[in-house]
């Protein structure tokens, strides 16, 4: 039975991992501070802080980023996005988090966050709004 459930939860993990373009670490120093010598520790810093997604991969771990996190134009983690992954607890259940950015919700009139974030009209207060809605549900 446990076989099966960490067989199931790792399809999960494949199945978001699927969904989404990631960058490792490397890539995100490189996103975040171009001019700077590019080191790792930045993607962790803001990882840690739970302003990013990272997604553990492998016995080591080694982590992955969603790149929809990054205002890449800007060098910077989108504002909203910031907000949301902290209001998320990200770092206490990345993939979840990654889960929530990806499932579609009547509160965005049957998108889901990662879509209106993509078309330019998730706000902080719908982050809120989303996230209150999901945990009174609870």
């Amino acid at each position: 039975m446990a076989t099966s459930r960490q067989s199931d939860l790792d399809i999960a993990k494949r199945l978001i991992l699927d969904s989404l373009v990631v960058v490792d670490s490397t890539e995100v120093a490189r996103i975040l501070a171009p001019a700077a010598a590019s080191t790792p520790s930045v993607a962790q810093e803001h990882r840690q802080a739970g302003d990013l997604i990272g997604l553990p991969v492998g016995a080591r771990p080694n982590y992955l980023y969603p790149v929809f996190q990054f205002d890449t134009c800007r060098h910077r983690i989108y504002d909203v996005v910031r907000h949301a992954n902290r209001r998320l607890y990200v770092g206490a259940d990345p993939y979840g988090s990654a889960s929530w950015w990806l499932t579609a919700t009547d509160m965005l009139d049957g998108n889901s966050p990662l879509e209106d974030l993509e078309a330019g009209q998730f706000t902080e207060i719908a982050v809120d709004n989303v996230i209150d809605h999901a945990r009174r549900g609870m």
